[in-house]
């Protein structure tokens, strides 16, 4: 192509581009909401701001300097920081509809009850197996099902790996990781309260294989390659599938393994399940998905990504918490005397109204520990609706930020700061109720909320009655969770030991 031709195609991209920018930075329909001006002419800064894992912080920077509760923050995309609006946007009349970003979070080509947007699909999988997630039958769970037995084990698997720490070498301490044990524990509390089967994740590598830490689950490689995914999450499906083929291709070959041993564990049980009478009041979440109508492929994926989900936001959640009791010995003394003095033969759901502290240090963990802090994105429906006397048009994507909220320092001053006892304070309670929503809001809120809560509370009172913890020393000051769509730590590892 001559010299001539070749410029007068770049200057008519140019135009075409900058005809774009002019439109949406003064034309279009979210023309009138604050935000910087590059994060409204191109979806591409926020993509990379999900990509480096600082999606969060950023939307909280960008609320602070331009002092507004609704940001665009991509040409079609806003966030809200105001707590009044989340009724609206999610819970009202069930919520405005996920928007497309959902669909990358399908599993096997087929929507999960997590990432569905057509909400007659979700609510028939839903309502399947929404009766197995009551306290009451949680707290009723035996055998495989019972919490309990896998919360002793852990402290079990603690104590254990506490003795070889003080038994190791003092020139080189024996770090152990208190990340991978609470994954270990969430793993097992999901597989044997969902399917009856525990996985056995906290009985694998009793035996170190170094003598300075302790052993790693071998599939994390699994929670860090779907937790991989959300780093991409903001693009379009079609590129979202082509990077993501790339990104699969470059693997470790850990992940690959792992991913294929988790895959192959589901799909044994959906296998056996298949082979029994089908049963609407199945004890068992694959069971009742079956019963509900869905195909093998749709079972095995929903199965996939509940334990996913579960496994990586509670035991994430879990050791945030004992990381902090460490830090902080006066809060788990504080604790350790409530627990005393109520003594509650299983601190679980039913004893939560009496021991209001453990509900405070569980709720400051739920707060910080950043295991979905994106912007959970909907689609406004038609009409628009108005936020902070902000109007939004129809088909735009609106979402708050779990992080943004979180660390609002009007609902929680000093808001860095893991501090339980602000949970016992009467200071603008209505405000830090609203701001607090870590298992989302509404229809769409996680299912499993009650089996999480259950597994946090009965296994922080039991770590924290077993004195496992005294004398622990953390291996560093503080923790970074990465800001993509599931949070995950930095470095994969919270590690302590016993000087």
């Amino acid at each position: 192509m001559p010299f001539s031709d070749t410029v007068n195609v770049l200057a008519l991209v140019g135009l075409i581009l900058a005809t774009v920018a002019v439109h949406r930075l003064t034309l279009h329909p979210l023309s009138h909401v604050p935000g910087p001006w590059i994060f409204s002419v191109s979806s591409l800064p926020q993509w990379i701001a999900v990509f480096l894992g600082i999606e969060p912080q950023t939307l909280a920077r960008y609320h602070r300097r331009y002092n507004t509760r609704v940001l665009r923050i991509a040409p079609n995309l806003v966030s809200i920081s105001d707590p009044n609006a989340l009724t609206t946007i999610y819970v009202a009349n069930g919520g405005f509809l996920k928007d497309g970003r959902y669909c990358n979070f399908d599993v096997n080509g087929a929507p999960t009850i997590f990432s569905a947007i057509d909400k007659a699909y979700r609510d028939v999988r839903a309502k399947a197996v929404l009766t197995l997630f009551g306290p009451a039958t949680i707290r009723a769970g035996e055998g495989a099902q019972n919490v309990q037995q896998h919360v002793e084990r852990f402290v079990a698997r603690l104590e254990e790996e506490k003795r070889r720490a003080l038994r190791s070498d003092s020139t080189a301490l024996y770090r152990v990781d208190i990340l991978d044990l609470a994954l270990r524990l969430s793993m097992d509390v999901m597989t044997g309260y969902m399917f009856d089967r525990p996985y056995g994740a906290l009985c694998e590598n009793a035996t170190p294989e170094a003598r300075s830490q302790s052993p790693k689950f071998t599939e994390s490689p699994w929670l860090q390659a779907i937790a991989a995914f959300g780093y991409y999450s903001m693009l379009p499906n079609w590129l979202f599938s082509l990077v993501l083929a790339v990104h699969t291709s470059l693997w470790d070959p850990a992940r690959g393994a792992a991913l294929g041993r988790v895959d192959a564990f589901v799909q044994l049980l959906v296998a056996e399940e298949q082979m029994r009478p089908s049963n609407p009041t199945s004890p068992t979440y694959h069971g009742r998905l079956r019963a509900a109508g869905a195909t093998t492929n749709e079972v095995i994926g929903i199965c996939e990504g509940s334990l996913f989900a579960g496994t990586s936001s509670t035991g994430q959640t879990l050791a945030i918490i004992l990381f902090h009791l460490v830090r902080q010995p006066n809060v788990h003394e504080r604790l350790a005397q409530e627990l005393d003095q109520d003594s509650p033969s299983q601190a679980g759901l039913s004893d939560i109204p009496n021991v209001p502290y453990l509900r405070a240090v569980v709720s400051e963990g739920l707060r910080l520990a950043m295991t979905n802090p994106a912007p959970l994105t909907r689609t406004v429906p038609q009409g628009g609706c108005l936020v902070d006397g902000v109007y939004l048009p129809e088909g735009v994507s609106v979402g708050a930020s779990i992080h943004v909220l979180h660390h609002d320092p009007e609902a929680f001053p000093d808001p860095l700061a893991f501090r339980p006892e602000r949970w016992l304070e009467g200071s603008d309670k209505r405000r830090r109720d609203l701001c607090f929503f870590p298992f989302g809001l509404g229809s769409r809120s996680c299912i499993g909320r009650n089996l999480a809560l259950e597994e946090l509370y009965v296994a922080v009172a039991a770590t924290v009655k077993s004195d496992v913890l005294e004398g622990a020393v953390t291996c560093q000051e503080r923790i970074k969770v990465n800001g993509c769509f599931n949070g995950e730590v930095e470095g994969h590892t919270i590690g302590i030991n016993w000087r």
